[in-house]
């Protein structure tokens, strides 16, 4: 399935190169184990170059992992394995796009300053990175209303390292103030990034509050109608 990554309220987004490699191969245990970095192992965004890379032969091997030791048997049951494979092979591209996104995506409020990139991506820790990425997946996944795929995600999610998995503490933080987690909460939140200059995910935690989202929120929403908006980034990954 191909999904439309951008069109983000707020962000201008044109994809960076894309290639797929069968130059990574990837052994799994026979059990799988908590803390693998899965999505980091399946695909990579190098943010000197700009250019994202999957990795054909480690999802395949990762796909089968998941059958052989039955996990989402239900989903083994309703698709056959190479569907399975293609799922997990576009989530891997979301990711890492979604980490594309998080470092040069152009943000239409913020300030000369800030809209550009993000300028601290290439130091910024891995504890930070991550679930901004896992985030923006998620976001993407929910907009689509693809709940197998939700599902997938889901659950290849729990063999990451537990931080990977926090932004599940920035999908209840939002909302508590709104209704709904969608696509428009991704500008506002690498506005505060890039604006507060987080470095660590509690940080960022901490400044996520109403206050300081919503006025960015209506910012991009009215940009969004506004004469002088940014090309459309619609686009299939």
């Amino acid at each position: 399935m191909l999904l439309k990554l951008c069109d983000f309220l707020g962000i201008a987004y044109l994809p960076v190169d894309e290639r797929e490699s069968l130059e990574r191969k990837f052994t799994f245990p026979q059990r799988l184990v908590d803390k693998i970095p899965i999505w980091d192992i399946l695909g990579e965004y190098d943010a000197i170059n700009k250019k994202v890379s999957i990795y054909g032969n480690a999802i395949e091997s990762f796909t089968e992992a998941l059958y052989q030791q039955k996990v989402l048997d239900d989903i083994f049951q309703k698709y056959s394995k190479d569907f399975v494979t293609l799922i997990i092979h576009e989530l891997v591209r979301l990711h890492e796009h979604a980490h594309a996104l998080a470092h040069c995506g152009k943000l239409v409020f913020g300030g000369a300053e800030n809209c550009e990139e993000w300028k601290e991506f290439l130091n910024a820790p891995k504890e930070l990175k991550e679930p901004i990425a896992e985030f923006i997946v998620y976001a993407a996944i929910k907009e689509n209303k693809f709940e197998d795929m939700e599902k997938i995600f889901l659950e290849a999610d729990k063999f990451t390292p537990a931080f990977y998995q926090r932004w599940k503490e920035l999908e209840k933080k939002i909302a508590e103030k709104w209704i709904e987690i969608g696509k428009r909460h991704i500008a506002p939140i690498l506005g505060v990034i890039r604006g507060e200059k987080i470095d660590s995910f509690d940080k960022l935690l901490s400044e996520v509050t109403y206050d300081k989202l919503q006025p960015m929120l209506v910012e991009s929403i009215l940009y969004q109608f506004a004469e002088k908006r940014p090309p459309s980034s619609f686009f299939q990954i």
